[in-house]
């Protein structure tokens, strides 16, 4: 077990079969510097047998702070109790079970597994505690604050309200994004009459059955949600809010795209529901914006930012990884930019190529390529790297629809994918934030 000083808070890192016995070690740490840790571990109530863990340092740097763990015949026993050296196990104030209590009473599961299926081949995660931020896959997880929010699994489902953009009625062009279908990532829901209200009832009875989810989000996701007066984005907005399932809105929108009185008509909703406000930045680099006619700037999208902090509202950014041009450095400098601007939430997209688009063309008289499942996996892990730890992770990949997908099929393995960058930042010993420094996130562009 480590203790290191992660972004400037204390983190502390084990392997989740010492997560019981570490937890002694982390209570006496806690008291001895002071310091306020949040604990997560195995979403499991048994399955782990305790360790003895003695204690090599103690000092009031937590860089410093190491405790190497011992095998205790009478703890592998079973006896339940962890122990420090020079205590006897029945003295010690925090049983094994400590671990499993903490993470009942904060709303966090104990019956199912977090890392995926064995049969990924995964060696199961650290545990990861960043002051009062709590990681379960070496990285700050949607799913896992949704649930300690409201106490239950808590889905996303999509919405395709019949928005457009500007960038496909002509109002800045016709032709979209370098990567935009004509669907804009909808379901075409919208054009087949369907009301938000009935997507919302069939959305839930499917994913109630899939992930037991009790609580749901509705997404507005197809094309650009804001682009309509206040009048009409209400009155749809409020037929989501209205089913009593839904806990919240997530609404996908360009930067370019709200003003204040959107804002503050959004901002209403926060009073009963969670809010995110998710803006298509892609990439910081205002070169790469124009060469896929995004047709806005990085400065719009920081703009946006700081009109929309303060208001409740949270604010998730959306990147692609492998856009034309770009190499690591530059998708690391989005990261750096990103973590500079006190957002709440990131979807990492892998760029994938859809017929009937002009990315399409491009890969098809072989002027772009398109990245390698290996260097995608190495790119999402620096960049998640480059993060602050408080930043709620949403996405790692993209999800493209199988049957418009030209390139790269990699894309269409997802849980493959998702595998892969849990194995290497498990093989890197790694994690988000552990390249990250406060305040030298970078602007260039």
């Amino acid at each position: 077990m480590g203790l290191v000083a992660l972004g400037g808070k204390l983190a502390v890192s084990c392997h989740p079969k010492s997560a019981y016995a570490g937890l002694n070690s982390l209570v006496r740490a806690h008291h001895a510097m002071s310091q306020r840790l949040s604990l997560v571990g195995p979403h499991a109530t048994g399955g782990y047998k305790p360790r003895q863990v003695r204690e090599e340092a103690a000092v009031s740097d937590p860089a410093c702070v190491v405790g190497r763990l011992r095998p205790n015949d009478d703890n592998v026993r079973g006896r339940g109790q962890g122990s420090m050296k020079g205590a006897q196990p029945s003295q010690h104030p925090y049983p094994a079970s400590a671990l499993s209590e903490w993470l009942f009473h904060r709303g966090l599961p104990l019956s199912h597994d977090p890392f995926g299926p064995v049969s990924h081949g995964i060696c199961r995660p650290w545990v990861c505690l960043i002051d009062e931020t709590i990681m379960t896959r070496r990285y700050n997880d949607f799913s896992t604050y949704l649930r300690q929010r409201f106490g239950c699994r808590v889905q996303k489902i999509t919405i395709d309200a019949g928005f457009s953009c500007p960038n496909r009625d002509g109002t800045l062009s016709f032709s979209g994004c370098l990567f935009c279908d004509g669907q804009g990532s909808g379901t075409g829901a919208a054009a087949k009459g369907e009301s938000i209200r009935d997507q919302i009832q069939q959305a839930k009875a499917r994913v109630a059955a899939r992930y037991k989810a009790k609580k749901f989000l509705a997404y507005f996701q197809a094309f650009t949600n804001t682009y309509a007066s206040c009048e009409t984005l209400r009155k749809r907005y409020d037929e989501a809010v209205a089913d009593p399932d839904v806990v919240g809105l997530a609404i996908g929108t360009r930067p370019d795209c709200v003003d204040e009185e959107k804002l503050r008509l959004i901002e209403g909703y926060t009073a009963t529901h969670m809010v995110w406000m998710e803006y298509g930045l892609q990439s910081m680099h205002n070169r790469t914006l124009r060469a896929i006619n995004r047709g806005h700037t990085f400065e719009d999208f920081v703009r946006t930012v700081q009109w929309t902090q303060g208001r409740n509202i949270m604010i998730c950014a959306h990147v692609i990884l492998g856009l034309p041009g770009e190499s690591r450095d530059d998708v690391l400098d989005t990261a750096s930019a990103l973590a500079a601007l006190g957002i709440h939430g990131i979807k990492i997209h892998s760029l994938y190529i859809l017929q009937e688009t002009p990315l399409a063309r491009l890969y098809q008289t072989g002027v772009f390529k398109a990245l390698d499942e290996d260097t995608y996996v190495d790119w999402v892990v620096a960049f998640l790297e480059r993060l602050p730890p408080e930043i709620i992770v949403q996405r790692l990949t993209g999800d493209p629809n199988p049957t418009r997908l030209l390139a790269p099929s990699w894309t269409l393995q997802k849980q493959r994918v998702l595998s892969l960058i849990w194995k290497t930042l498990e093989d890197r010993d790694t994690c988000q934030a552990k390249g990250y420094t406060p305040g030298h996130g970078s602007l260039r562009h």
